[in-house]
């Protein structure tokens, strides 16, 4: 069936800042660490490129409890990269 004439746009999809940091939050909400495959999937990056980044100091921090023991990414720290990296749209004010 035909839509209706002057039926309503469905709303416009998101920018992919605004949808990264939507995701981002969702996550860190719902868990308090994540693992590193989590967080490279959260940023679609690989684990090698997350470790470059722990080396060089970028990129969101990593907490371990004990000495030797796996890296952890806590939400709050992924929700403040995620953040500081979202771009503002054309005609914002930054």
């Amino acid at each position: 069936m035909p839509a209706a004439i002057g039926a309503a746009k469905a709303p416009a999809m998101p920018g992919y800042g605004e949808a990264r940091r939507k995701r981002a939050a969702g996550v860190a909400r719902r868990t308090s660490r994540l693992a590193r495959h989590e967080v490279a999937d959260l940023f679609r990056c690989s684990i090698k490129t997350l470790e470059r980044w722990r080396l060089a100091g970028i990129g969101p921090k990593v907490s371990r409890f004990y000495e030797g023991a796996r890296p952890l990414y806590l939400g709050s720290h992924l929700r403040e990269v995620m953040n500081a990296a979202v771009e503002p749209r054309p005609g914002e004010r930054g």
